[in-house]
């Protein structure tokens, strides 16, 4: 399977490394507007979507906006940057092209765990809360107690803390949407790694899941988790073949 890169930083460095390990995987292309940052990289550095079967975007929320678009004319796109979903417009524009042109958007479970039960019992849920803490240091900040950086909807965190809360997208698209979904980001300079804790209520019951994640050595903004689930999100598309 041919797989683009677009966005060549701690998750996306991380990826091409993998891809090049597996047999079953070819680097089509890897992209990023920081050229440094592709100078070693043994394959075409150039934004060439029509060569993949999947496009992974893992730039930011502004560059999903313009590229994931243009990707999705071409091939399937896995998106990391998925707090770009919390501005309808794009969303919309995702939904139709994806239509138009029979493909899909993959959204990695990232840093936390218990999708798959939010999303069976999301036409029975009442509300759920994400509670995320992480050192200072991971949020720009040099706070020396435990400060509630955030309180609100989802949709408000993926607008005033792009690059922290992507989870909270990913639980919104999951579960009840960006607006149903209450989040709160605490700032704890006595934690060292990346705590997303969810609760969720309804008419199945209730449901709590804890995920503590180590920072990933290249970007501290960024749970090592996260690119342990884009690479498996990865390898569950190959083609593969079944018997019987």
């Amino acid at each position: 399977m041919q797989v683009g890169i677009v966005g060549c930083g701690a998750i996306g460095s991380y990826l091409i490394r993998k891809i090049q390990k597996d047999h079953n995987l070819q680097l089509a292309f890897a992209y990023d507007l920081d050229k440094e940052k592709t100078k070693k990289v043994k394959a075409p550095t150039l934004f060439l979507p029509e060569r993949a079967d999947i496009v992974v975007e893992a730039a930011g929320q502004q560059a999903a906006k313009e590229i994931v678009p243009l990707a999705l004319r071409h091939c399937n796109v896995l998106m990391l940057s998925v707090g770009a979903f919390a501005d309808k417009k794009f969303e919309r524009k995702a939904r139709l092209l994806c239509k138009k042109h029979s493909h899909k958007v993959l959204v990695p479970s990232g840093a936390i765990a218990g999708l798959d039960a939010i999303s069976a019992v999301r036409e029975s849920l009442s509300s759920v809360t994400l509670t995320t803490t992480k050192n200072p240091r991971s949020l720009g900040r040099k706070d020396k107690k435990r400060t509630l950086v955030f309180s609100g909807t989802a949709r408000e965190a993926c607008i005033q803390l792009p690059k922290n809360v992507n989870v909270a997208a990913t639980l919104s698209l999951a579960g009840i949407g960006f607006d149903r979904t209450k989040v709160m980001v605490y700032s704890d300079p006595s934690v060292e790694r990346n705590t997303h804790e969810i609760a969720a209520k309804g008419g199945f019951g209730e449901m709590r899941t804890i995920t503590s994640n180590a920072p990933s050595k290249e970007n501290p903004k960024t749970s090592a988790l996260a690119a342990l689930s884009a690479f498996y999100t990865l390898q569950s598309q190959r083609p593969a073949v079944v018997v019987g």
